[in-house]
């Protein structure tokens, strides 16, 4: 992670490369998801947009099934982050949409921020 903050991208990848591939030789899938969030993060900070959200769409599936749901939310907002910054507004309602779903207590900006949505995806279809 150090590495990647100091923009030393390519050391950053090499070592998220080796240590994924010890999580996944220990069955670490929580540890595998956090390694797969930081190659999206890396590869969020190396412009290269398409391979972050497929990182943070996978990290988000391995947290998913191991019940980590505070490291699913962060991975969401990242994705949705990451879809703003790419003009994609429509993916990243949608991003932002999913991780709110999964939320069991919310807070009352996030009750907001889902209704929010909703009303936006109404006047988006007409309804």
């Amino acid at each position: 992670m150090a590495a990647r903050q100091a923009a030393h991208f390519d050391e950053a990848e090499a070592a998220f490369a080796k240590a994924g591939k010890l999580f996944d030789e220990l069955g670490d899938r929580l540890s595998q998801g956090q390694v797969l969030g930081n190659l999206g993060a890396l590869s969020e900070s190396r412009n290269q947009n398409k391979q972050a959200a497929a990182f943070y769409t996978e990290a988000i599936v391995l947290f998913d099934k191991v019940g980590a749901a505070d490291l699913s939310a962060q991975t969401w907002r990242a994705l949705s982050r990451l879809r703003m910054k790419q003009g994609k507004w429509f993916a990243a309602l949608g991003a932002l949409r999913r991780r709110l779903q999964d939320v069991k207590h919310l807070t009352p900006i996030q009750r907001l921020l889902r209704r929010l949505i909703r009303v936006s995806q109404r006047l988006m279809s007409g309804g």
